[in-house]
């Protein structure tokens, strides 16, 4: 991060609005809001992978630095049409998206898109501590982006939204 700016605009890196932090054609955390950003190496700090996001710094308090309203976008997540059919509408429903907006919601945060063709799913959280999608791979393993987890799955090939949170 180059500091010219902090020193045209003192304090300038202690309330940066709208902070985006992301992996091209994998995904984006947007801070909604002022983030201080005042001694972070952005470089260590935040983990993007397939799937995936996590920091790796201390967890600040709710509402602080970085665990604060968040808006997280994950790309490529093309959902299959299911077999599920509009009863006002007659078109197919996407059911795999549909479960996974109601998982989001579930989780008490706000599912704000899906765009079908790019296959990007956008949304937000009022406190930020990691997001991540989880496929099952066979009965009783799943992983975690790039991380095998033990566990309980009941099909196979199953794409769930999960939080992580950072202790």
């Amino acid at each position: 991060m180059t500091y010219r700016k902090e020193r045209a605009e003192p304090g300038y890196y202690g309330r940066v609005k709208d902070f985006v932090v992301g992996h091209h054609g994998i995904g984006s955390i947007r801070f909604l809001g002022e983030t201080d950003l005042r001694g972070v190496d952005l470089e260590s700090f935040i983990g993007i992978i397939q799937g995936r996001v996590a920091y790796s710094v201390e967890k600040p308090l709710v509402g602080h630095g970085f665990n604060g309203t968040a808006e997280m976008t994950l790309v490529t997540l093309k959902f299959s049409y299911g077999k599920l059919v509009c009863r006002n509408t007659q078109k197919l429903i996407n059911s795999k998206a549909l479960s996974f907006r109601m998982q989001v919601e579930n989780n008490g945060e706000e599912f704000v898109s899906y765009d079908p063709i790019t296959g990007e799913c956008k949304w937000r959280t009022n406190y930020f501590s990691g997001f991540g999608l989880i496929r099952f791979k066979a009965k009783g393993e799943f992983s975690a982006g790039d991380q095998e987890v033990d566990g309980e799955a009941e099909d196979t090939d199953q794409l769930v939204y999960m939080r992580f949170r950072i202790n």
